[in-house]
């Protein structure tokens, strides 16, 4: 079945998977859908609407599984209150701080074992590194405790450079670095609510950050111009895991689940796709 080997697009490997994905995530006439449909028919295969429908329309196993992802989150209370109105901003901070949306395991399906990081993820090949907090931490023996929770992961990555707490504006850098070099913890918490251990493990991300995303490094930094350089790090980061958060988790689901039940990608289109579609 063309649909299923395309070595473009086929759905017989992740990294092509991603592009069905895409289609439902951003819907019909969107930019992954198009190049789906023209791409089919230049092979002799009409991918029509109902067709597409069928394979990433909301009724589809993609809607079925964002459907469930989304419950399970919304009535999850790590992720902050019960009934949390959630969009890809406060997953991402959640997933930043603490890797608890791809790492838990009430995330996907039952017997796949989770993942931590969206850098482990083969089709996430633009990561130099692992970009959340949390996984710094597990790599670095840390802690439970070293951990974000999601409120101050929320008023460290909050979407408003006004606020005096969040770390994408670079004078709130500049004082984070100033307060740790005063050994000023009692400022620390006060201002970005985060612990002496948290403060010292997040001063140890930022420095590795700063090392692997931009190639600047050393003992000690002005804190002004490292300010500048570390908002500009993690604002990189964060625009990464904003973007393939959704399209990541769904992937991995979708995948997991034809695996665990024996399907192949050719199962599941064989369920949507015309007798045209089958010759092929």
């Amino acid at each position: 079945m063309i649909v299923y080997k395309d070595f473009q697009y086929g759905m017989n490997a992740i990294q092509k998977l991603i592009y069905w994905v895409g289609a439902w995530v951003e819907g019909e006439g969107s930019a992954p859908y198009n190049v789906l449909v023209n791409h089919f028919a230049t092979q002799g295969v009409n991918l029509t609407p109902e067709i597409m429908s069928n394979i990433v329309g909301a009724d589809s196993m993609l809607g079925y599984i964002s459907t469930n992802i989304y419950v399970t989150l919304l009535n999850d209370m790590s992720y902050g209150e019960k009934g949390l109105v959630l969009n890809n901003w406060r997953l991402t901070q959640v997933q930043w701080g603490s890797c608890a949306i791809l790492g838990s395991i009430n995330n996907t399906i039952s017997t796949i074992p989770p993942i931590m990081s969206l850098g482990d993820f083969d089709l996430d090949s633009l990561f130099t590194t692992q970009p959340e907090y949390g996984i710094y931490v597990y790599l670095n023996n840390g802690t439970a405790d070293d951990l974000l929770s999601p409120t101050t992961s929320k008023l460290l990555l909050m979407n408003d450079t006004q606020s005096y707490r969040t770390l994408l504006n670079p004078d709130n850098m500049r004082v984070f670095y100033e307060y740790f070099q005063e050994e000023d913890y009692t400022a620390l918490a006060t201002r970005f609510n985060v612990t002496q251990r948290q403060a010292n493990m997040l001063k140890a991300y930022l420095e590795q950050m700063i090392d692997d995303f931009i190639m600047f490094g050393g003992p000690s930094y002005e804190p002004t111009a490292l300010g500048i350089v570390t908002a500009k790090a993690i604002n990189s980061s964060y625009a990464i895991l904003e973007n393939d958060l959704p399209i990541d988790v769904t992937t991995r689901n979708l995948a997991s689940w034809m695996n665990q039940n024996g399907y192949t990608c050719a199962s599941y289109i064989n369920l949507a796709v015309t007798d045209q579609t089958q010759a092929a």
